[in-house]
Formats: structure tokens, sequence, C-alpha cells
């Protein structure tokens, strides 16, 4: 059981110092997108899969001895462990609530004479009494874009 064990923990080891290797040479990747590190554990979990269900047969169809099990025991808490953080992490993961959202602000005064009106504390409109200085009003939807 020892040996299977041991087996498992020999693979997955390699499997992570090849994706640490990767990070090193290729870098994190870029900003749209996970760099070339991120395919050494998917492949190695892959692998692993098919390496356990070749053994998962072999062990019931052929001769069951310790090491089968405990190479079938520890890969299937490699997959659980795998599974359960990335559950874990896409749980964690989602985007906060922001108030960032723009919010537009059009603000309308007038004092004595003049006629202001200000979008987000840009003036669009402005009229002395009874001339109209300048009025952006029509480039508003532009502006909202």
């Amino acid at each position: 059981m020892k040996k299977g064990i041991s087996k498992t923990i020999i693979f997955y080891g390699i499997g992570i110092a090849l994706t640490g290797l990767t990070y090193l040479i290729f870098g994190p990747g870029s900003g749209h997108g996970p760099g070339l590190y991120i395919l050494i554990p998917f492949l190695t979990v892959l692998i692993g899969l098919f390496w356990t269900g070749s053994t998962i047969s072999n062990y019931f169809f052929k001769n069951k001895t310790d090491e089968r099990k405990g190479f079938i025991y520890s890969q299937l808490t490699v997959f659980v462990l795998v599974i359960g953080t990335v559950f874990y992490i896409r749980n964690e993961s989602k985007l906060p609530d922001s108030d960032s959202d723009e919010k537009y602000e059009i603000v309308a005064g007038d004092k004595g004479d003049t006629t202001t009106v200000t979008y987000n504390g840009q003036t669009i409109y402005l009229k002395v009494k009874d001339s109209v200085h300048f009025d952006r009003r029509d480039s508003l939807a532009a502006t909202m874009k």
C-alpha cells in the first residue's frame, strides 16, 4: 500500500515541480488569460485520472494487490482535494458588489438673469438674459457613452 501512495506522491510532486518551473521560465501570462503554466497541472490531473481508471480495472479484473489499493485510495484523495479546491476558489472569487458605477449628475440652476445646466461638474448650457452663450445639450448623449 505504501508503494502505491509513494507513486502518487512522486507523480504529483513532479507535476507541481514542472508547473513551478514552467511559471518561472514563461511567466504568469498576460492580462487576458492564464499563462502556459496552467496547462501542466491540468495535464497532470488528466493523466492521473486515466492512470487511476486503468489501475481500478486491473485491480478488479486482474489481481488485487496492496500497491494498487494504496494507489487508488491516494489518487481518489487527490481528486477530491482538486475538485474541492476548484469549487472553493470558484465560490470565493466572485466579484464584489461595487458602488463604483459612474453616476450621472445633471444640475440646473438660475441666478438672476443667468441660467446654467451642469453635467458632472461641466457647464453644458449657459444663458444670460435672452442670449444663449453655449448649448452642448445635444452632445450629452455622446458624453454618456
